[in-house]
């Protein structure tokens, strides 16, 4: 590999890794403001999970920042919370510190 191919390796390499780094960041971010909002509305994980149609290890997975979230699943849960979804997600990216 060339000096310009290796450089532009590496470059993209140091991306991906800062990527993977933020992505966890927000993972860890949606975790705890789900758990934050679960209890805040009074609910288990049992019940949380029943609501979804989910078990509750699902849910303990997304608490803990291991479990990706899709923006759907997110509504989904913000309406088993009685939480508005833009809200929920507002309150999420402002723990991240993307807003």
């Amino acid at each position: 590999m060339d000096g310009s191919r290796a450089n532009a390796a590496r470059s993209s390499n140091a991306r991906f890794r800062a990527m993977s780094a933020n992505e966890s960041q927000i993972r860890r971010a949606i975790g705890k403001e789900l758990r934050a909002t679960r209890l805040a509305s009074g609910l288990t994980q049992k019940e949380l999970a029943s609501r979804l149609d989910c078990r509750a290890s699902d849910v303990a997975a997304i608490e803990r920042g291991v479990r990706r979230v899709e923006a759907a699943y997110l509504v989904r849960l913000a309406q088993a919370m009685n939480v508005d979804p833009k809200e929920l997600l507002t309150r999420i990216l402002q723990r991240a510190g993307v807003l």
